[in-house]
């Protein structure tokens, strides 16, 4: 979605580093609580689901949110950018 002229912009870089920084902890999040969970193995199923997927669900949600904060802005700081010539 990005045009290639901006893909080795140094601020679009650190941009999409922080992004995927979030989520490459969100993905742990979610393999360090199925992990913690498989430990627990004397849970009954349905708080097996909650303790697996819960933080998930969170972190992920977190992880949506936070991209589109930064891209918004990111869209908003080069809008204005134009704009002031």
């Amino acid at each position: 979605m990005v045009p290639r002229e901006h893909r080795k912009n140094p601020e679009f870089l650190a941009l999409n580093r922080k992004i995927s920084a979030v989520w490459g902890f969100a993905v742990l999040v979610l393999g360090v609580a199925h992990l913690a969970t498989d430990s627990l193995g004397s849970l009954p199923s349905n708080e097996k689901l909650l303790f697996q997927w819960g933080p998930t669900i969170i972190v992920m949600l977190f992880a949506v949110r936070y991209t589109r904060q930064v891209v918004n802005q990111a869209r908003n700081v080069a809008a204005a950018r134009q704009s002031c010539g």
